[in-house]
């Protein structure tokens, strides 16, 4: 009300409506904003939400279109166009959780009740992986699954695109190196072996994983293992889901 004609304002004020679940409400608002690319985007993920798939293309076409680079606005258009990434999209992921950081845990784990690294321990327990002295914890984010594995005389390395991530893992005290680079890159630049490499809700942002498992493979100590979490699609088929811009893989 103070301040109608400020665009920053009305942006902030829609993107707090969409917070609130008042998509209607957020996308009247941001379908006055269209000269900004980042309305365009919080335009596209508010019809994303409304369940509109074609009205939330066209709004990231436009924001591509005044915006070609930014990382987000394209990988939201290769999952609304149904495209899978050759490469891993080190940037998007890197953004994304950069931004997410502060956040991260509050809504993860208090908002959400997010289990996945305790399951993966427990799953570990049950098979008889209970020996492992060199972990690697790949996309080892603020440090959960860390927590869960950490034992005397084990030592575990952390992999991360994201330094703020990687600030509030290394803060929790319980990592002998933490690495921010491109899970890839690393694993096959790397001369060091674990004798066991996780990978937690990684591969939500990995579209191929034949290349990463034949690197990580190099990697492992004979006799070691490899465990890790995937959403599963709904065939045969990896699917880019454009509501939550995750990848989801077969088991198979």
């Amino acid at each position: 009300r103070l301040a109608p004609n400020d665009a920053e304002v009305s942006l902030q004020h829609a993107v707090a409506l969409l917070h609130a679940g008042q998509t209607r409400a957020a996308i009247k608002r941001l379908e006055q904003l269209q000269a900004d690319p980042q309305a365009w985007v919080w335009l596209a993920q508010a019809r994303l939400r409304d369940n509109d798939i074609e009205g939330a293309r066209a709004a990231y076409g436009h924001a591509a279109a005044r915006d070609p680079d930014d990382p987000f606005i394209r990988h939201f258009v290769a999952a609304l166009g149904g495209e899978l990434p050759e490469q891993v999209e080190a940037d998007y992921i890197r953004k994304l959780f950069d931004d997410f950081a502060p956040r991260f845990e509050s809504i993860l784990v208090d908002g959400l009740a997010y289990g996945t690294p305790k399951l993966l321990a427990q799953f570990l327990a049950a098979n008889g992986v209970t020996g492992a002295k060199q972990v690697l914890d790949l996309g080892c984010g603020t440090g959960l699954m860390g927590v869960e594995l950490a034992a005397p005389g084990r030592t575990i390395d952390g992999l991360d695109l994201s330094e703020r991530m990687l600030a509030q893992a290394r803060a929790k005290g319980i990592y002998r190196e933490l690495h921010s680079a491109e899970l890839l890159q690393f694993l096959r630049d790397t001369p060091r072996c674990w004798d066991l490499v996780l990978a937690v809700d990684v591969f939500v942002y990995v579209a191929h994983l034949a290349p990463v498992v034949a690197a990580l493979h190099q990697r492992l100590e004979v006799g070691g293992h490899f465990a890790f979490s995937i959403e599963c699609s709904d065939g045969a088929d990896t699917q880019l889901l454009p509501r939550s811009g995750r990848y989801r893989h077969a088991p198979e």
